[in-house]
């Protein structure tokens, strides 16, 4: 009888413990999604900013390429 006791409360336990994992997890899914979704509305927002701003770096960084090209040959 003690071994079936045993047996059940182990049972039991292992059963409270999944239920845990599980509402963790969902916890947790559901924290990356609002994430997620937060980082995808600031991409939105600031993208187009984002765009222009690379463009701009680009020109810079072609800038000094020719700089230091042409200050290279002189």
């Amino acid at each position: 009888m003690v071994v079936f006791a045993v047996m059940v409360a182990l049972a039991v336990e292992g059963w409270s413990e999944d239920r845990q994992m599980r509402e963790f997890a969902d916890r947790a899914r559901q924290g990356v999604i609002t994430e997620i979704r937060a980082n995808l509305d600031d991409f939105r927002q600031n993208g187009p900013g984002l765009l222009d701003t690379e463009a701009t770096l680009w020109e810079v960084i072609r800038e000094e390429e020719r700089r230091s090209t042409a200050g290279w040959r002189s």
